[in-house]
């Protein structure tokens, strides 16, 4: 299970890292720290970007509250009859 995580975390990490140094071999400083600026096209376009980035800060700041509580939360009744306990 260790082994799986580890090698997720490292793809992971690996394509954001790639992208970026591919992204700044590419284009350099002159792009904008935030991206939806350089981008041109419809009013509606622009706030559809900004929506998804909002909503997306959103749900991970709550993601990362339930795993804090989850895993403060006290550990679950065994499975079974009460009598399979002893």
């Amino acid at each position: 299970m260790r082994l799986a995580l580890l090698l997720q975390y490292t793809a992971g990490a690996a394509g954001y890292y790639g992208i970026s140094v591919a992204g700044y071999w590419a284009y350099g400083s002159a792009v904008s720290e935030y991206l939806p600026n350089e981008l041109g096209g419809p009013r509606w376009a622009a706030v559809l970007i900004n929506a998804t980035a909002f909503l997306q800060s959103i749900v991970s700041q709550h993601v990362r509250t339930l795993a804090s509580l989850i895993s403060r939360a006290p550990p679950a009744a065994p499975a079974g009859n009460i009598d399979d306990v002893r």
